[in-house]
């Protein structure tokens, strides 16, 4: 009972869980908002008022997966760089055969597919084109091949 003056005794209990109730001699009844931090900032602490406090554990998923993410009670969410996966590119050609070697030029285009590289995709650079003829005898690559653009990223040619 809280008794600010003795004749009019007063409950202090306003039932709910998320503030604490005082009694004042000069104010009566305090209904004071409860502190619920746990003080891990791994965690998302809130109060319900039937419940009380509760401390939900954080998501520290920054959705990148070149980054390993945890949580440290002492700092927070971690997003340590992740070991490098198992890299490699895909390329093919379309047409990917050309036949009979006649020296007819023909529209190619290079598919270049990276997979397993963290930081965003590679710069891919045309170093080089082979000329492999059939029964032909060897190609000479200034006629046989147009618009391959060599030191860039091209991947349309004939």
């Amino acid at each position: 009972m809280c008794e600010p003056n003795l004749s009019d005794p007063v409950i202090c209990n306003d039932f709910d869980l998320c503030t604490t109730d005082l009694c004042s001699s000069t104010t009566g009844c305090v209904f004071q908002s409860r502190n619920c931090d746990d003080a891990d900032p791994c965690t998302a602490d809130t109060c319900n008022a039937a419940g009380g406090c509760s401390s939900t554990p954080l998501s520290c998923d920054d959705q990148d997966p070149c980054t390993l993410d945890s949580c440290n009670s002492g700092a927070g969410c971690v997003h340590d760089p992740a070991p490098e996966p198992d890299r490699s590119l895909q390329v093919s050609l379309s047409p990917s055969r050309l036949y009979p070697p006649n020296h007819r030029l023909v529209p190619i285009v290079a598919t270049v597919t990276p997979t397993g590289f963290c930081g965003g995709a590679p710069t891919i650079v045309l170093t080089s084109i082979l000329i492999q003829e059939g029964n032909g005898g060897p190609g000479t690559p200034g006629q046989d091949i147009q618009g391959a653009d060599l030191g860039t990223a091209d991947t349309a040619f004939q």
